[in-house]
């Protein structure tokens, strides 16, 4: 961004402004600041670049949850490109976003607290579970592993698309204060065998609390290598040393955000995979126990032309997801499917609404283990109101126990 707006300033071509003001507009959108690359977009359009950037200003406009202005903008674009089906989903989206907004919902969301969220981006959440654990799973429960770019994490280089340091793992350990208070302070865990100079993302666990999977991505010089699934397991209070998980894909996938199923026996996860639907794509893959592998992945049916990523299997039969290819509020909005038996999605997309989803991306969806959502559980927002780039979200939902309808009238007049 900062290249394109000295060259900018510098260049006469009235062509060559066209494609540094949608480049620049492309800039602003892949990090997250809708409100510059609406302008951008707009500027590139009245320079004559295209419809695509149209289309880049109507998109960007839904983003920053003007959805009035945004339809125009879509039905605007839709006139230039009839054949492209984005324009009416958008359009869709919109219109739905507005209501969803205005209707009753029984989640309730608050930040996290701060000694969590940081300044930067805290983009993913995972809750390790202990084997003597009840039924009845509470917040003082868990181990739990936040994914962040925060200021101290081992990674010192920065990288090249967000600004910021490569991500780290950083475990906490609360204490417990159900018999009074508590004197122990929050417990900062060991992770020395996990963090490296190389980002470290994404986290799962299995149904024990014994294995660990996580998202690592190398960045080796003029080289791209893409992310893989590793996995460790817990040796007394530390990590082993972790190893790559072997799955069968072709050695140009990039792949991570792994998830397990309640069983252990399903493993999703998303990626860059030849033959995907476009973007980012969510797979799964069955572990066979006589050959002590996974097997070949499965593209699921849920995927889109945009990029579907954080899948999370839930006890209550569901797999949670984010998206921007299906119809939602603005960037990256959380959505569900059912599942068969066999793991698989078998039912129609469902948009988890507000306040879960607002104009802003919401990704990573977590809920505490159990079988229904009326456990506490998380979400990651850079909604209005995020401290850091991204922050973590307490997700409450209320249990509803009457419905009443009627007029409500003033008493004045």
């Amino acid at each position: 961004i900062e290249i394109y707006a000295k060259a900018y300033s510098k260049e006469k071509s009235r062509e060559q402004k066209q494609r540094i003001s949608f480049n620049m507009a492309e800039g602003y959108r892949y990090t997250g600041q809708c409100k510059r690359a609406a302008s951008y977009y707009q500027r590139a359009s009245k320079l004559g670049y295209g419809a695509q950037a149209d289309y880049g200003y109507a998109e960007m406009l839904q983003c920053q949850g003007e959805y009035e202005d945004a339809i125009i903008a879509y039905e605007a674009y839709k006139k230039l490109v009839p054949s492209d089906a984005r324009a009416d989903r958008g359009i869709e989206s919109c219109q739905k976003a507005a209501q969803w907004k205005t209707q009753l919902n029984l989640f309730y969301l608050e930040p996290f607290s701060r000694e969590y969220n940081s300044k930067k981006s805290d983009y993913s959440i995972a809750f390790r579970p202990e084997p003597k654990m009840k039924k009845e799973w509470e917040w003082l429960d868990y181990e739990f592993y936040i994914s962040s770019m925060k200021d101290d994490a081992i990674g010192r280089k920065e990288d090249g698309w967000t600004g910021q340091r490569f991500s780290d793992l950083f475990g906490y350990k609360v204490p417990d204060k159900r018999g009074g208070k508590s004197k122990e302070k929050l417990e900062y865990l060991n992770l020395e065998t996990l963090n490296t100079k190389d980002h470290e993302g994404v986290v799962t666990f299995d149904s024990r609390g014994k294995e660990m999977y996580f998202t690592k991505c190398i960045q080796v010089k003029n080289m791209k290598m893409g992310c893989a699934i590793y996995k460790t397991k817990k040796i007394g209070q530390d990590w082993a040393n972790p190893e790559p998980v072997i799955i069968a894909l072709d050695s140009g996938a990039s792949v991570g955000h792994p998830a397990l199923s309640p069983d252990d026996q399903i493993l999703y996860f998303a990626g860059e995979v030849a033959g995907g639907k476009g973007g980012k794509d969510i797979y799964m893959s069955t572990y066979d126990r006589r050959k002590r592998e996974w097997a070949a992945p499965t593209n699921l049916n849920i995927n889109t032309r945009g990029d579907e990523l954080y899948p999370f299997a839930h006890g209550d039969g569901y797999l949670y997801f984010s998206s921007n290819g299906h119809v939602g509020m603005g960037g990256f909005d959380c959505f569900r499917v059912k599942l068969d038996v066999n793991g698989a999605p078998v039912s129609d997309v469902e948009n988890m609404l507000s306040p879960i989803n607002s104009e802003a991306d919401d990704i990573s969806l977590r809920f505490l283990p159990g079988d229904n959502t009326t456990n506490k559980g998380v979400v990651v927002s850079n909604r209005k109101g995020t401290r850091g780039e991204h922050d973590i979200w307490h997700v409450t939902e209320w249990e509803k126990l009457f419905e009443a309808s009627g007029t409500v009238v003033s008493s004045k007049n």
